[in-house]
């Protein structure tokens, strides 16, 4: 028998058995228990079969990978808290010189108010625009032609969007004169009855 000092290391090749496992001679005692060691193993436990180790190992791998999982969720959710911007666009418009009666969405209900009659990039007719644009100072008797962004921001109680913003980048051409085939309002024939 040995002491507890004598005890050779977990693995060596004296350990070895036929078996080619570590601790298992051929009669399927384990030469601790053999030798008389009380403690075996890197864990200062009697010695654990190849199965057991590999489960810690599984588990260990399980609570790393999840702890990435939820250092990358809340990284990202950091990045968009910065900016809260979802959605960004930019697009040309030609505004009309006059400014025509039609509807805001505003505060959960339809308003009338004379909103701005624009034609999109690659649209013929005019169409109703009842937003305002930041760092855009309108004349009523000009045509322009301008180059705005579009930024949608999400609402994170939501998860939504939950708000638009218009900003003026560029005025491309403002001329003064009166702007052709204007409709007398864009409020919908539903919303007078």
């Amino acid at each position: 028998m040995y002491s507890q000092e004598q005890c050779p290391p977990a693995v060596s090749e004296e350990r070895m058995g036929t078996t080619g496992r570590p601790g298992v001679p051929q009669d399927g005692k384990a030469w601790s228990q053999n030798h008389g060691c009380k403690a075996g193993g890197i864990f200062g436990e009697p010695f654990k079969t190849d199965m057991m180790n590999g489960k810690r190992l599984f588990r260990v791998f399980l609570v790393f990978l999840c702890g990435c999982c939820v250092a990358g969720c809340r990284s990202t959710t950091l990045e968009q808290n910065e900016n809260g911007v979802i959605g960004y666009r930019e697009y040309e418009l030609l505004v009309a010189s006059e400014q025509v009666p039609g509807l805001v969405w505003s505060c959960g209900m339809n308003i009338r108010a004379d909103v701005y009659a624009v034609k999109m990039e690659d649209t013929r007719e005019w169409e109703a625009f009842g937003h305002s644009i930041g760092g855009f100072e309108y004349e009523s008797g000009y045509e322009y032609r301008i180059r705005i962004s579009e930024s949608d921001y999400l609402d994170y109680t939501m998860a939504t969007p939950a708000w638009t913003e218009y900003d003026l980048l560029e005025i491309l051409s403002k001329e003064k004169k009166n702007s052709d085939g204007l409709p007398e309002h864009f409020i919908p024939e539903w919303f007078s009855e």
